[in-house]
């Protein structure tokens, strides 16, 4: 449990403002984040899953929407996630994992620390990744998920695996089976279907006149994917309508370069994969300490991506066994993009629609294959 002290520092408002959220927003919180006045505990304390819901108000007021349609937006939303028993377990998760933290060795408190800044990580890493992410050994972060409770780090990635995703509204992935191609095409075409379902009502909810804006005026747009594919067709969608564009890999030095001169009248774009977030995160910091424009297309809603950035759209990467990942989200989102940005040019929406088909052509939907390259 957080206390809200604690809780106004990570939100960056004040105490005062933290109370009338928290008043305005007291269906969506817990009972001890607005304790009644017969309750026997008069202290506010906020729960991971309070957190959460505050900052997605927080990114909806800062739209300048009123509290009645916040809480409107905010009712929707958890209407679309799968329910407080669900979402809830993540919190759980993190509450546990938070009260065994003290009692660890140092090193171990560290990669305890990481799991509860970054839960995507533990998710969807492996555990040879993840140390490397970490830098530490393979033998600490298992001996570390073992002082916490579980027999060992595949059991972890799993438990939090199947918790991040209720905690998004998504379904934990299903194991593999054996089915025939019919079947197998069935059951891809419905998670494809479900993916840009979400993505549709997310780029509803976004502030698509200000990004198309932003980037039409901007002196320099940077494309900062952790995606090449992705990355690729926005960007070269993006120069087809004359903008002056960088495409850089975050994980590369020539981010440090590209990021060197950015001035408040250039836009980071950032398309974000959750198991690759913290590249972007970087990138995402530099851009908010000059004062850049930051749109980011992600998969997840929650992470660092999210807090440094000004419209943000949810894009769910979720596949289908055996496909991990599913790029169809986030194409749907940049295709949308693009019609906008021609219409915002005078030209038609058609040849938006040709180009990006022509980039398709030309690049083999090979080039977009689903996998995180």
């Amino acid at each position: 449990m957080y206390h809200p002290r604690e809780v106004a520092a990570r939100l960056g408002i004040a105490a005062p403002t933290l109370r009338v959220w928290s008043n305005q927003l007291a269906p969506f919180l817990g009972r001890a984040a607005v304790p009644s006045a017969s309750s026997n505990h008069r202290h506010r304390r906020y729960t991971e899953r309070d957190l959460y819901i505050l900052g997605q108000a927080q990114a909806l007021l800062k739209q300048r929407l009123s509290y009645d349609e916040v809480r409107r937006r905010l009712t929707v939303r958890t209407a679309d996630a799968a329910g407080d028993a669900l979402t809830t377990e993540m919190a759980l998760l993190l509450e546990a994992v938070r009260a065994k933290l003290p009692a660890l060795p140092r090193k171990q408190r560290a990669v305890a620390g990481a799991l509860l800044d970054g839960p995507e990580r533990f998710a969807f890493s492996h555990l040879g990744e993840l140390a490397r992410q970490l830098n530490i050994s393979a033998t600490t972060v298992t001996a570390t998920v073992r002082g916490l409770g579980f027999s060992g780090f595949e059991a972890c990635s799993a438990a939090v695996r199947r918790a991040y995703l209720a905690h998004l509204g998504l379904e934990p992935p299903r194991p593999p089976r054996p089915a025939s191609g019919a079947a197998a095409l069935q059951s891809t075409f419905r998670r494809q279907q479900e993916n840009l379902e979400v993505a549709r009502r997310s780029l509803a909810e976004a502030d698509l006149d200000g990004i198309c804006a932003a980037l039409l005026a901007a002196r320099r747009v940077i494309v900062c994917s952790t995606s090449v594919s992705m990355g690729t067709l926005l960007a070269r969608l993006l120069r087809s309508f004359g903008l002056a564009l960088e495409l850089v890999d975050p994980s590369t030095p020539e981010l440090a370069i590209t990021l060197h001169d950015l001035r408040p009248e250039d836009v980071l774009l950032c398309l974000s994969l959750h198991a690759f977030e913290a590249p972007a995160v970087t990138a995402l910091r530099v851009a908010a300490r000059v004062g850049a424009t930051r749109v980011v297309i992600s998969d997840t809603r929650a992470g660092g991506v999210r807090r440094y950035a000004n419209h943000f759209i949810f894009a769910p990467s979720q596949g289908e066994p055996p496909l991990a990942h599913s790029v169809l989200g986030q194409a749907a989102i940049i295709e949308a993009l693009a019609s906008l940005l021609r219409q915002r040019r005078g030209q038609p929406v058609e040849r938006a629609l040709q180009t990006v088909a022509q980039l398709y052509t030309e690049q083999g939907w090979a080039g977009f294959a689903m996998r995180h390259d």
